[in-house]
Order: structure tokens, then sequence, then C-alpha cells
């Protein structure tokens, strides 16, 4: 699955706070993380598919960062399927523009 791209000077992980130019970024770092999950579960695709309430179809199309007909809010969902807690966040910038981030669990 694709890594979230380089985003300032340091190379970001998704051990610490990511920024996004897009909402495509924000769904692959999201799916990684269910990608993720899913593995330290030891989940199998029949596994993950009960547990996110999905098709196994859906489960490959994730695992193969197939995202195309995935909405971020179905991602949220299946995070907060997996025991996550999901926080957004809305507060103006100073900036001209404001910017999407994805702040992983201890950050």
């Amino acid at each position: 699955m694709e890594k979230p791209e380089r985003v300032a000077d340091g190379l970001w992980s998704l051990g610490s706070e990511l920024a996004f130019r897009d909402a495509d970024d924000v769904k692959v770092a999201l799916a990684h993380e269910i990608v993720r999950t899913i593995e330290a579960k030891r989940l199998s695709r029949v596994g993950a598919a009960k547990a996110l309430g999905v098709g196994q179809a859906r489960i490959s199309n994730l695992i193969n960062g197939r995202l195309d007909e995935v909405s971020i809010f179905r991602l949220l969902r299946h995070l907060m399927r997996l025991n996550y807690d999901v926080e957004l966040r809305i507060k103006p910038q100073k900036r001209r523009h404001g910017r999407m981030r994805v702040i992983p669990n201890g950050n």
C-alpha cells in the first residue's frame, strides 16, 4: 500500500502528525492504519470483513490500496469498528488556506 508522501523537511511517518494536500492522501493514511490494525490483531480477511461489517471483496480492495470507491467517512467508521475513537477538530487559521491533518494516537 502506498505510504503518505513527504510533506516537510523531515520524513513523516504514521508515528507523527501528518499534513495532506488532498482527500486522497487522507484516505491512504486512514486505510494504512486500518490495514496495520487488521494485521496487528491477526485477523483473516474473513475476520476483518466480519469485524468491519463488509464483504471480503471490500477488505481485499482496502488491503490492496484500491480506495476509489470508498469514502473518508466509511474509513473513519471502519476505524471506530476496530475500537478507535475518531475526533475531528475544525479551527480557523491565520494562513491563507487551512490544512488537513491526521494525528495518530499518542501525539
